[in-house]
């Protein structure tokens, strides 16, 4: 058989998926000529699609060095180094197959991805549109832009995108779970739930849309399935960070908490993680702390910092020099006010001396049993001579002084959920009785509210003097933001309107909170409907003033 024909019969063997056999088709070839490219392709890439990682990238390097004008060879060889985590390399040979063929629509479409992934949005569009330019029915550019302009916030643009994928391809799974994703953090259920089964429905074995499922019926509160569906598929894929992660929150939610801390150290290890930070100090497993510096350290919003920052007192008592690194000096102030903390500093500044250190979500896991009930409010104090100033200020206002924040960061993921527009605050302007006052800092209009509310904004610098406000106020009503945190961490009368699929943390059917006992909450019964929550809340504050 001639070397051609055997070639041929190869690159029959791997069209049809026989790739074992193509691959020994391919080093028979390879015997016979060592050093073409065009073999080294072939091979290279049977290799890769076996696994056969390391040996792939030689055969594959091989090839564009022995032809650096062959487009596709950069192409397939960019591929894998990005399979094999070799981002900027990887880079550089899509550059190349680009440069080489600047109609080589895969290569735009993989630079594309490539710097999705990585978070570098300007390039990887104008790398997508590129693609799609180029081939404009190419669903997985048309995905991955879909993707792209849901992490922009352009929900409206992504559903499009994503619907006119289905219309190419009916059977693109990705599409419809992206769809369902989208869909369901809009609040529209039924409509998500329709788009994961369809997807299952086409490739029953399809993760990623069965876990979309599971976490919808976590948002319903549909826990006891969730948790079993999640734990199943933890097992089947038992590397898969978001899984795990999702699975945390189901059994937080739940009120397993031992389970759900443990699951949850998988956020550092998401599609998109948690920052991993300081490590290059010893993490803390629960090692005897006499005499030991402890720095622990915030991790994402503000309202995690105030919530987690109580287990200073824990750590100190066990004989820790507590240092904490906060966020920025915005917060930094308040949580210096935290009994067993020694020193805070913000993200940024000189790192002092640590023997170890945690993350500040992580800290319930070492306490294990010791760790839960949390330990209770007030843990935040507010400056005795700003507390007395802002009652001052506020002496003019009549009645009630309910402080009010209608609307968290732009940036939290379910944002769309928990933030409540403001022409539905109105029931609150047609109480008599009660001044409000605005709690927000840089989010939410006060223009567009329709009642007036007493605005403090140009005298709150940071937390510090948001804590004095709030102590200064009898009652606090609230979103999910940081301020329902930073008034149970004083230990301030809290109402907190919560969405239809509340985070974790305030667990599902309670109208109360084992992490704030000042705490009160009021819950959406349907997606969307903040009309009956604000009502409600409404309805309580003149039934207490009458």
């Amino acid at each position: 058989m001639s070397i051609q024909t055997l070639y041929e019969k190869g690159c029959r063997l791997y069209t049809e998926g026989r790739y074992r056999e193509a691959e020994s088709v391919f080093s028979a070839c390879l015997k016979q000529l060592p050093d073409n490219p065009d073999i080294l392709n072939a091979i290279g890439s049977t290799r890769e699609l076996l696994g056969q990682l390391d040996q792939a990238s030689t055969d594959l390097e091989k090839a564009c060095r022995l032809q650096p004008e062959s487009a596709p060879f950069h192409y397939n060889f960019a591929n894998l180094l990005r399979k094999m985590g070799r981002l900027e390399r990887s880079e550089r040979h899509y550059l190349e197959a680009i440069q080489l063929n600047p109609t080589l629509v895969d290569a735009y479409h993989g630079l594309g991805s490539l710097c999705l992934e990585s978070g570098r949005l300007v390039t990887a569009e104008s790398c997508l549109c590129k693609a799609v330019e180029l081939s404009p029915g190419f669903v997985l550019a048309l995905h991955d832009l879909g993707q792209l302009y849901l992490l922009e916030g352009k929900r409206g643009q992504a559903e499009e995108l994503f619907r006119r994928c289905l219309e190419l391809d009916r059977g693109f799974v990705p599409a419809l779970n992206s769809l369902g994703m989208l869909l369901l953090r809009g609040s529209r259920v039924q409509e998500a739930r329709d788009c994961f089964t369809s997807a299952l429905r086409i490739q029953p074995g399809y993760l990623q849309a069965r876990a979309n499922l599971a976490v919808l019926s976590t948002w319903c509160g549909e826990l006891e399935y969730a948790v079993r569906e999640l734990a199943l598929l933890a097992e089947l894929a038992p590397n898969d960070g978001d899984v795990h992660f999702n699975l945390a929150l189901a059994l937080l939610a739940s009120g397993r908490m031992a389970e759900g801390w443990g699951e949850h150290e998988w956020r550092f290890r998401k599609a998109r993680p948690v920052e991993q930070r300081h490590g290059g100090i010893p993490r803390w497993q629960g090692e005897a702390l006499m005499g030991k510096r402890l720095l622990i350290h915030a991790e994402q919003g503000y309202g995690d910092s105030l919530q987690f920052i109580r287990y200073a007192g824990l750590l100190a008592d066990r004989g820790a020099t507590v240092l904490v690194e906060a966020q920025d000096r915005i917060i930094a102030p308040l949580l210096a006010t935290v009994p067993g903390v020694a020193m805070v500093f913000a993200r940024g500044d000189a790192v002092p001396p640590a023997d170890y250190q945690i993350p500040m979500m992580s800290l319930p896991l070492p306490f294990g049993d010791s760790g839960w009930p949390p330990p209770r409010p007030p843990y935040l104090s507010a400056c005795v001579d700003k507390v007395v100033s802002w009652r001052k200020q506020l002496l003019e206002l009549k009645g009630l002084k309910v402080g009010l924040a209608w609307a968290g960061r732009a940036e939290h993921e379910n944002d769309a959920n928990r933030s409540i527009p403001e022409q539905l605050l109105s029931p609150f302007g047609e109480l008599s009785g009660v001044s409000f006052v605005s709690l927000q800092v840089g989010r939410g209009r006060l223009e567009e509210v329709p009642f007036k509310l007493f605005d403090p904004s140009s005298w709150v610098a940071d937390f510090s003097d948001s804590a004095a406000l709030v102590s200064a106020l009898d009652l606090v009503v609230t979103v999910d933001s940081a301020v329902a945190h930073l008034a149970g961490g004083l230990g301030v009368p809290a109402w907190i309107m919560l969405p239809w699929n509340p985070d974790w943390r305030w667990q599902h059917g309670r109208s109360d909170s084992d992490w704030y006992p000042s705490v009160r909450l009021f819950r959406q019964s349907l997606p969307g409907d903040w009309g009956r929550v604000v009502g409600s809340v409404a309805a309580e504050l003149h039934n207490g003033l009458n």
